[in-house]
């Protein structure tokens, strides 16, 4: 089996490997390229037509220059939409110091990256990123549904001369300035997303990732999704925004966190509502408390969750940022003043995070206490609901013996009138047979003579019988089957109707 990157004499050349998925086969980390590789339709648009990338180019001085700048499109120097424009811009030189900045946006936090497959990798080539960053921009893919929210993460590399490879061992490391330090994160911050929704606020995601040679002091940066303020502001960056190599990050952060203050005070008015609601002392069923309650505060408690987690996955950056620093510090023979200043500004920034991470933890134990008073409160809805219902099935029992003792006696009255209809029908049975028998004889159809009327007869009355008597008899045949008849048809119909109802 040939090796990779050999091939057998004549046989076709294999096509050369993409430039990132090289530099992931370099660093061990291929499945992070057949990740980005595989997810790139739902990361990046088909065509160039409504895409659009921001390149800033800012320089490390005190009096920063973003050259090209045009007020009416903020700090960005210039629009690319397709390769070729791509080309054009990175082909100007710059000048010594200066930095490009690659802003790509997106239309929503759910949409994809408002840039080509093609034109997002050359901006990674040209930048010389880390190939772990590929597993952050997979973040960015289209999405239908809340999935992959937690994920933050920061990685921090340094590639050196080959020369320096050999033992594993990397010697004088303080001054390796021929070494490439790359940095890149994740980040997740609110804002308001105006929208005529029931809350105004949405979580976000933006992303960041520095390339910094020391031996020309120049960056390349490349920032998806940028916080609200971040690109408006690269014009009026501080010192230690432009001095130092790793200023940006500063500025970036900030705007990353501005909005803490504004969110957790909206959870806290919101909490603030719920406890009023049972802060007041009262008799517990005049309190207007339901189950949507208990899913307000719940509700609330999963955002708290959820802020707190990004704010110790935050905190956590900042101190990946501060260890990497350190070492652009020893590396690039930075000034005391301008690491110091860095550092400070870090530090800062930690504490506000720490004191919003304080925030959150009183709001979740308050929430907790509203979540349980809440539940009291249900409980004894419960009870009392409980009660009431055993009342009323207590009238109800008491309702049903007061009819069964009336229904006992009507069972005895009915049974006192059956005994009674039984005793007049065993009479009627006894008189029956001789009612039947004087009716018949008391007809025409019957009759006696005397002898004078039946000369030949012996006996001083003769019994007749009328000759056309069979028509009685016959009449009452058909009568008697006709009525059986009928009493039949009946019985199957009725027999039939209850079985298709069955």
């Amino acid at each position: 089996m040939a090796i990779e990157g050999t091939y057998r004499q004549g046989e076709a050349k294999p096509p050369p490997l993409h430039p990132l998925r090289a530099s992931c086969n370099d660093h061990q980390l291929g499945h992070f390229w057949d990740e980005f590789e595989e997810k790139s339709p739902d990361l990046f648009f088909e065509t160039a037509a409504d895409c659009k990338i921001g390149i800033v180019e800012v320089a490390a001085s005190s009096n920063s220059d973003i050259s090209g700048y045009n007020g009416a499109e903020g700090a960005v120097a210039s629009w690319v939409s397709t390769g070729n424009d791509l080309d054009v811009v990175l082909k100007r030189e710059l000048p010594s110091s200066v930095s490009r900045v690659f802003i790509v946006q997106r239309l929503n936090s759910w949409s994809r990256v408002n840039a080509t497959f093609e034109t997002f990798c050359r901006v990674c080539v040209f930048c010389r990123i880390t190939p772990r960053f590929l597993n952050i921009v997979t973040g960015f893919v289209r999405k239908f549904s809340s999935k992959d929210e937690d994920f933050m993460a920061c990685y921090s590399d340094f590639s050196y001369p080959d020369s320096w490879k050999g033992s594993g061992k990397i010697e004088n490391t303080s001054t390796g300035k021929d070494c490439q330090a790359s940095l890149c994160y994740n980040i997740r911050h609110f804002e308001r997303h105006g929208r005529a929704l029931e809350g105004p606020w949405s979580c976000r995601q933006s992303a960041i990732h520095q390339t910094y040679c020391p031996s020309t002091e120049r960056s390349s940066w490349i920032v998806i999704q940028p916080p609200q303020y971040f690109d408006s502001g690269l014009q009026d960056g501080g010192p230690i925004s432009t001095l130092h190599p790793l200023g940006l990050h500063i500025q970036y952060l900030a705007v990353a966190i501005l909005n803490w203050r504004a969110y957790l005070d909206y959870i806290a008015e919101k909490l603030k509502l719920l406890n009023e609601q049972v802060a007041i002392c009262k008799p517990y069923h005049e309190f207007e408390i339901d189950f949507s309650s208990m899913q307000q505060v719940h509700n609330l408690r999963q955002k708290l969750f959820y802020a707190h987690s990004i704010l110790k996955n935050t905190a956590n950056t900042l101190s990946s940022i501060g260890t990497h620093e350190h070492c652009i510090a020893r590396i690039g023979k930075l000034s005391t003043c301008i690491h110091d200043q860095f550092q400070r500004e870090l530090r800062n920034m930690s504490s506000e995070l720490k004191n919003y991470g304080q925030t959150v933890r009183k709001l979740l134990s308050q929430s907790n206490d509203i979540r349980l008073m809440y539940d009291d409160i249900l409980k004894f809805h419960g009870q009392e609901l409980m009660h009431h219902n055993g009342v009323r099935l207590a009238q109800m029992a008491q309702a049903d013996s007061v009819e069964t003792k009336v229904m006992v006696s009507l069972v005895d009255k009915t049974s006192q009138d059956s005994r009674t209809m039984r005793i007049v029908t065993i009479v009627a049975l006894c008189y029956l047979p001789a009612n039947l028998v004087v009716s018949f004889f008391s007809t025409t159809l019957v009759w006696f003579e005397s002898e004078s009327e039946a000369v030949q007869s012996s006996s001083k009355y003769v019994l007749r019988v009328h000759q056309e008597i069979w028509i009685a008899a016959l009449t009452t045949l058909i009568l008697t089957a006709t009525t059986f008849f009928v009493w039949s048809w009946r019985e199957r119909r009725e027999k039939n109707t209850q079985l298709e109802l069955d």
